[in-house]
């Protein structure tokens, strides 16, 4: 076979390679992608069930904001120290389920003219239901002290919460409806004061 017949067999075989090539090119290229699968995490909760979680009621295991100050803390720690008094759960409560849904914060809270906390509180060596009470933790100084504001009530169907510079209870008598009762701050005696018609 001569040179040029060689030559003219190449360029013949590179041609037909070059379109194959432009055939089976676009054929790849467009080949549609697999659908892929969208996975969705059933444990991650959406916005609005974060958000409505938010109000349900729950357990703390100390009062509200107790841990931003050690000396509260410990006057707390200090008071039920014997085991006689803990804060009050749940369980004690008489809240329906729906009332539940809106009382995130109501074992206790900030007692703003006293610069500590207000808690209710259950003693432990009573089994009746006049076995609750509310103390303050009253900033003196660099130290808390511990008064009450009741003692051996029946608080089971009440909430404590803060309301603008007054302590609050919110009562829940079990028909639907709520009553709410205001504990307000007495500049004579220097101390909240509960008055007899709250509970």
């Amino acid at each position: 076979m001569s040179g040029r017949q060689m030559q003219a067999r190449i360029r013949g075989a590179s041609l037909v390679l070059a379109m194959l090539t432009i055939l089976l090119i676009p054929q790849f290229s467009c080949r549609p992608k697999a659908p892929e699968v969208a996975t969705t995490n059933t444990n991650t909760p959406t916005p609005a069930d974060s958000q409505a979680d938010f109000y349900v009621a729950k357990d703390l295991p100390e009062p509200y904001l107790i841990e931003i100050d050690p000396a509260l803390q410990q006057a707390w720690r200090q008071f039920i120290k014997e085991g006689r008094f803990r804060l009050a759960r749940l369980s004690d409560m008489k809240f329906s389920e729906s009332e539940k849904q809106t009382l995130r914060y109501w074992q206790s809270t900030e007692a703003p003219n006293d610069g500590g906390v207000a808690a209710i509180v259950v003693d432990n060596h009573l089994s009746q239901e006049q076995r609750f009470g509310i103390v303050v933790l009253r900033a003196e100084g660099k130290s808390y002290k511990v008064y009450w504001l009741c003692n051996r009530t029946d608080l089971s169907k009440v909430a404590l919460r803060r309301a603008s510079g007054h302590l609050s209870l919110d009562i829940y008598p079990g028909d639907g409806t709520k009553k709410t009762c205001s504990i307000p701050w007495s500049y004579r005696q220097h101390r909240y004061v509960l008055s007899g018609g709250c509970v």
